[in-house]
């Protein structure tokens, strides 16, 4: 969940990222602060997903009623269902909300200003007209990719991503290449101009081959906010597998951390953190 305000807006957001399957955006949202009455969100107008699938924004007439609760609240929980029919509840802990949403005022001036939610959010596409927002000449260019299969044939074939303005005059996009039983694979291309589409390649480990970077992008989410990638290869079952987080630089995503398990033996629960690989540990005395 996030709550914020863009630099160049008038109105806060109030935001929902999902990270375990894709809402379901033609059901209802529930919104209940402590346990109360809930504030329902339905149809285009009050909830949409813009920028990624996965980030799902609450607007209309009633996000002011939401955040009117939201503030002095203890605990807000969102319930909402999957595209694939299971009901999901989201849970987020309100504490210190109010301290942060007053640095915000001080931050961008406006100290005093009213807490007013409505409108759609600023520098965002809204993910139902996301496809016209792909070149034409992008779409062939990855479409005749060999590794990538038809995008219609994928269950994550809705997963665009399109950030517009991620920085130093670029475009970036992510699109859905080919998917297996635990992990989806996304191509991402940067772009200065209608006519050029660089494939992004990231830095990643293993053992026998050491530091190399790869285009294939496993489970990855963009986080536009903070202009960050986190994805990685999910074996957890079997006790293996990698994260990295990269981080959006001047023309290039920054490796900030990687961390990876290939013991797929191991007895390593699902819920155990993955081994630090980059930055190197620190080495005990």
């Amino acid at each position: 969940m996030r709550i914020g305000r863009h630099a160049e807006g008038i109105y806060w957001e109030i935001s929902l990222t999902t990270r375990v399957g894709i809402a379901d955006l033609g059901s209802a949202f529930a919104l209940r602060v402590d346990g109360g009455e809930p504030v329902a969100f339905a149809g285009e107008a009050e909830v949409a997903a813009y920028g990624s699938r996965r980030d799902i924004f609450f607007t209309g007439r009633d996000a002011l009623a939401a955040m009117d609760r939201i503030t002095p609240g203890a605990r807000l929980t969102i319930d909402y269902t999957e595209t694939g029919g299971i009901a999901r509840r989201a849970a987020f802990p309100l504490n210190g909300l109010n301290a942060a949403l007053i640095w915000i005022d001080g931050q961008q001036n406006r100290i005093g200003s009213e807490r007013v939610v409505k409108a759609p959010p600023v520098g965002r596409h809204r993910v139902a007209a996301l496809a016209d927002l792909i070149p034409a000449r992008l779409t062939a260019q990855h479409a005749a990719d060999s590794d990538c299969v038809a995008r219609t044939n994928l269950p994550h074939a809705a997963e665009i991503t399109v950030d517009p303005a991620i920085g130093d005059g670029m475009v970036l996009y992510l699109l859905p290449c080919w998917s297996a039983d635990r992990n989806s694979g996304w191509k991402a291309y940067v772009s200065p101009s209608e006519d050029i589409f660089t494939n992004l390649a990231l830095p990643e480990f293993t053992p026998e081959a050491g530091w190399t970077a790869t285009t294939h992008l496993l489970n990855i989410q963009y986080d536009a906010a903070d202009r960050t990638l986190v994805g990685g290869y999910n074996d957890q079952s079997e006790g293996c597998g990698t994260r990295g987080l990269w981080r959006w630089q001047p023309y290039a995503f920054r490796l900030v951390e990687f961390r990876a398990s290939w013991d797929c033996d191991s007895d390593t629960s699902a819920s155990t953190e993955l081994p630090l690989v980059w930055p190197v540990p620190a080495q005990a005395n």
